[in-house]
This record gives C-alpha cells, sequence and structure tokens, in this order.
C-alpha cells in the first residue's frame, strides 16, 4: 500500500485508541499518509502515538499531511483546540528527527514554532505546506519559526532542499527567510490582508457583487507586500515556476496589485502558473490575459 488516509472525529478520539494505534503498525510499505481530524482534541494521546508508528513502520513514509477542522459550534466543548504541531511528533524524541520529504499542517488548531525543527529534519523537506482555514484567525506560523528556517537554510551542510512553500500570510520572519533561501520553485502565500479601500461588509454573508461603505484599511502589512516585490520577488524570478497571490476566499479578499507589483510579476519569466485574486479593476493593457471578474484567478499568464 502506497498511501493512506485516515479521519477520525470526536468520537473516536473519546474512546480507547491503543488498539487502533497497534493495528498500524501492520502498514510497513506507506510512501504517503494523510491524517484528518474534525472536531478532535488536539492533545489527545492518539495522534503522536499514531505518527510515532506509522514512521516507525514504514521506512519509506515521506509524505505527511496533517488536517484538521472545527464545526462552528466547536466553542461550546470543553476541549483542548490548540497545541504546537511539534507534539504530533512529540513521541519520536529529539535524537532522531522525522525525515520527510513533505509535510502539510493546515487548520487553525496547531501552531508552528521553533520547537517543530527539534521533531523534524528541516534539511530533507522538499515541500512545506502550512495554511490556516481562515486567515483573520490567529496566525498558524509563529514568527520564531522562520529564523530556524533562515540558519538551517545558511549553515547546514547541504542546505535545504525545499522547493515548494505555502504559507496562510506574510510575515517579518517569513520574509527574512525569503531573502536568504533563494532555491524556491512554487510560493503561496495569501493576499487578503493588503490595506486598500474596500467596502464596508459582513465577511461572513457579503458575496463578492456585496456593497457597503468604504473604509480604508489600518493594516501595518503593506510594508510587508511592498517589500515582497520589490526586494524578494526579483531574488526568486529566475528560479519560480509557480507563484500564488490567493487565500481560501478571493473574492471576499480585498487585495489590490498595483502596477509596480505587477511589473514585477512580469519579470518571472519562468512562470507556468500565476495565480492573482482580482477585486478591483485592473487595466486590462497591463496584462496579457485576463479573466473575467466573475472569476477572481488569473490561471495562467504567458509572458
Amino acid at each position: 500500500m502506497l498511501h493512506l488516509t485516515i479521519e477520525l472525529g470526536r468520537r473516536f478520539v473519546c474512546h480507547d485508541t491503543q488498539p487502533f494505534i497497534e493495528t498500524l503498525s501492520g502498514f510497513t510499505a506507506l510512501r504517503s499518509f494523510e491524517l484528518k481530524l474534525k472536531d478532535v482534541d488536539v492533545t489527545a494521546p492518539v495522534l503522536p502515538g499514531t505518527i510515532r508508528v506509522l514512521l516507525q513502520s514504514a521506512p519509506e513514509l515521506k509524505d505527511l499531511a496533517i488536517h484538521a477542522t472545527l464545526s462552528d459550534d466547536m466553542d461550546m466543548w470543553p476541549f483542548h483546540f490548540s497545541a504546537p504541531a511539534s507534539s504530533l511528533f512529540s513521541e519520536l524524541g529529539t535524537s532522531r528527527p522525522a525525515r520527510l520529504r513533505s509535510l502539510t499542517i493546515e487548520g487553525s488548531t496547531f501552531t508552528v514554532n521553533k520547537g517543530l525543527a527539534s521533531h523534524v529534519d528541516l534539511k530533507s523537506l522538499e515541500r512545506l505546506v502550512l495554511w490556516h482555514d481562515y486567515i483573520l484567525r490567529n496566525p498558524l506560523v509563529e514568527d520564531d519559526f522562520w529564523p530556524w528556517f533562515k540558519v538551517t537554510a545558511c549553515t547546514a551542510p547541504g542546505g535545504l532542499k525545499l522547493k515548494h512553500l505555502t504559507s496562510s500570510r506574510l510575515s517579518p520572519g517569513l520574509m527574512e527567510f525569503l531573502l536568504s533561501y533563494r532555491a524556491l520553485e512554487e510560493l503561496c502565500f495569501s493576499s487578503g490582508f493588503y490595506p486598500v479601500r474596500v467596502p464596508d461588509f459582513d465577511l461572513e454573508t457579503a458575496g463578492p457583487d456585496s456593497t457597503g461603505s468604504e473604509n480604508e484599511s489600518t493594516s501595518t502589512d503593506q510594508p510587508l507586500v511592498d517589500k515582497f516585490f520589490k526586494t524578494v520577488l526579483p531574488i526568486h524570478k529566475d528560479r519560480l515556476r509557480s507563484l500564488a497571490l490567493c487565500g481560501e476566499l478571493p473574492e471576499l479578499e480585498p487585495w489590490k496589485l498595483k502596477k509596480e507589483h505587477l511589473d514585477s510579476v512580469m519579470e518571472c519569466q519562468g512562470l507556468t502558473s500565476l495565480h492573482i485574486p482580482f477585486c478591483q479593476p485592473v487595466v486590462e493593457k497591463d496584462l496579457v490575459s485576463v479573466s473575467r471578474f466573475s472569476n477572481p484567478y488569473v490561471p495562467l499568464l504567458t509572458f
């Protein structure tokens, strides 16, 4: 068996899970594993137990994905819905960090901090996806994680192998990492925080055609976005093959692409995939091809 997906719900985790964990030791030929958690107490011992048994039993397991979701009414339940992502690997110890090729951690129930570097060998990763289900909540990745990644990129023998990086949003730490590591081929981050004049509407109920009074966003992240296009993207322009500036709900994300930003994107001559959300009119002559505004994505720009 090459791939295994397991979905765990709240009721399962509340019962004795040791027999389940022991059964997993039979999956010795796994190459990839996906764990889907729905309304699960993320401090439950079954989670690190599952990861430990699979990684120890399947030496060829290189791709690991953790997806955690919560129902809207879960605030009523007396469970713990936040834990460091490193806790998933706690039963492995720190003497032999997990050597993975691809790691995905998605959802708002885990936080990624520098502790993860003690349990996962960052040098072995070729693909890292750290995605938040909704960017307006607390950040999934704490900013102390990226300096560890930066140190690994600059000092480890052979450096990093990372080719794909997905992060929920830009941050000062991520920017410093992107300035120090120049071998990325695929980069994705959410653009939904960019400060522009936007209609004053309820994000939960409004649609792309909603109207309302306009307010100027007071986000402090604009300098990060400007720095990305002016300083960071030019560093990666020769290697990038895929660039995605989008989130889960691009039609609701008030992000305005400046012409100088677009000029920077157009310098990436090797791109074969480009995603940009358009929430405000864009001058068509500035684009080689433009999809209709009813479709907020430009799947591909041909240079």
